[in-house]
């Protein structure tokens, strides 16, 4: 399930249902051994008021009350669950999470309070480090970064996220212009995705926001 199945299909070769496609989740869930639920913020605090609110209510439904309506086995990795989300989203949540037969969360805080609610949980690192690196001597084979590094330089790798709130993404675009601006003749700056999601607000669209106040103070 995914925001994005067309991106999901082409670039890993499954079938993916859309998010927003609800009766086909059910479907697919009721004939369905297991749900596995995965990564990711789940229960938290967000920021979008109502819509917010709604669509971590229909996160719940989806993939965490149907499988136990269903009676199928509901397994959760990698998520956070947190005491800054709002009350009625944790009480409902949480008869619902202990339903699962294995729940992993990705940092201490969750551990932490989920234990004191008495849920058997397991700390365990986020999915997404868990992805295979490239050894560094395929890696200095690539053509562009033949191209492009010079180990005389110092480098700073950089993955940009979207801030909640639009004052603190003006002041993190300003903060790391500034940065650039101050290290640039002897550093150089590699920016890898956060996400592959083409709707993603972050990476690509972030970086060129920092590029055009960089300008401003440099040409």
């Amino acid at each position: 399930v995914a925001k994005n199945p067309k991106e999901v299909k082409r670039l890993h070769d499954v079938d993916a249902i859309s998010l927003y496609q609800l009766e086909k989740i059910r479907r697919t869930i009721k004939k369905s051994d297991a749900v596995i639920v995965g990564g990711g913020g789940l229960i938290n605090k967000v920021e979008r008021n109502a819509v917010g609110f709604f669509f971590q209510l229909y996160m719940l439904f989806a993939f965490f009350f149907l499988p136990r309506f269903y009676k199928r086995r509901l397994y959760i990795f990698g998520i956070g669950v947190y005491d800054n989300a709002n009350p009625f989203i944790m009480q409902l949540a949480l008869p619902l999470i202990r339903y699962a037969s294995i729940i992993t969360v990705r940092d201490h805080h969750s551990y932490t309070f989920l234990k004191s609610k008495n849920i058997l949980v397991s700390l365990y690192k986020d999915n997404s480090f868990l992805m295979d690196l490239l050894p560094v001597k395929q890696l200095m084979q690539d053509d562009y970064i033949k191209t492009n590094y010079d180990k005389n330089r110092k480098h700073i790798g950089i993955s940009l996220v979207k801030p909640q709130s639009g004052s603190e993404e003006k002041h993190l675009i300003t903060e790391m212009a500034k940065f650039f601006v101050e290290n640039y003749k002897k550093t150089d700056f590699w920016f890898y995705s956060a996400d592959t999601n083409p709707e993603y607000e972050g990476d690509g669209k972030m970086l060129e926001r920092v590029l055009i106040q960089a300008k401003k103070l440099t040409k």
